[in-house]
């Protein structure tokens, strides 16, 4: 039973690292996208991944079945369900667009984000509580040979992957979309959002290097809204004109300059308006 539940967890995880081989460059935006990029180069983490996703499953798959072999792949499989279980809720709330997400296959298999959390939840820990109840107090000794093969073929799947013209191409048109001006709407440093007169914690204000705005939103009432500096004015949008990517939100379609708006007050150094019967302020910090 424990080769079996092993060959199974190491089997999905070959299979995750194959959908991430064949589009390299949409696993790169996927980790740019969940932010993961904090610390090294979004192709650094993918690369990483990529190792320990095809080391880890040659090993289960050769019935490897060492302590650290096991502990690891349970790390990597409660981060797999951080991730997708992350997805699903921003997606359920609207807070992320299903088109720019997707689960630990890519896009070789086309799943939902409630799929691919109840899928991977049901594929990878049965299997992996199987294998860590019957092996644990077993101490099996890793075989050199197979420990020998499965580090050979995560350096490979790292090395090949970094020379692939896929990779080498998405981080190229990265590079100059980086280099466009960004339009993307991202947390403002400088603004707090009140709300009758209480600070919003659940709310967000978004500033942009490219747009002369800012986006406020709030469950205090529906829709974004768009503060226009330059005009003195608050326009409030429909849902689907802010939609969120990897770089942040994004105003798809422009909004109309000719909509209603709604003038704002500067009161003892904040920008004020009324909207939806609230009294709204956002406060320089």
């Amino acid at each position: 039973m424990a080769y079996l539940a092993g060959f199974l967890v190491g089997g999905v995880l070959l299979l995750a690292a194959a959908a991430k081989i064949y589009e390299p460059g949409a696993f790169v935006a996927q980790i740019r996208l969940e932010g993961l990029d904090f610390l090294l180069p979004a192709v650094v983490v993918a690369l990483a991944a990529l190792a320990l996703e095809t080391g880890l499953g040659v090993a289960l798959v050769a019935g490897v079945h060492h302590r650290g072999v096991l502990v690891t792949s349970g790390l990597l499989v409660l981060f797999f369900l951080f991730l997708t279980g992350r997805n699903y809720w921003l997606v359920s709330q609207g807070l992320r667009d299903p088109e720019a997400s997707c689960g630990c296959f890519g896009s070789l298999i086309e799943r939902t984000p409630a799929e691919a959390f109840w899928q991977d939840l049901l594929l990878l820990v049965p299997p992996l509580l199987v294998l860590l109840w019957v092996r644990w107090k077993d101490h099996p000794k890793a075989p050199r040979n197979r420990l020998g093969l499965a580090s050979l073929a995560a350096v490979a799947v790292a090395v090949g992957t970094w020379f692939s013209p896929a990779l080498q191409f998405s981080e190229a048109a990265a590079a100059i979309a980086a280099a466009e001006i960004d339009r993307a709407f991202r947390p403002s440093s400088t603004f707090q959002l009140w709300v009758d007169g209480q600070f919003d914690p659940s709310g967000q204000v978004l500033e942009s290097e490219g747009e002369a705005g800012l986006l406020v939103l709030s469950a205090a009432w529906a829709g974004p809204i768009l503060v226009v500096p330059r005009t003195g004015s608050v326009r409030r949008l429909e849902s689907q004109a802010v939609r969120p990517t990897e770089r942040g939100f994004v105003l798809a379609p422009a909004p109309d300059e000719a909509a209603d708006t709604i003038p704002f007050l500067i009161v003892q150094g904040a920008i004020q308006f009324e909207i939806g019967g609230h009294t709204v302020r956002l406060v320089a910090q």
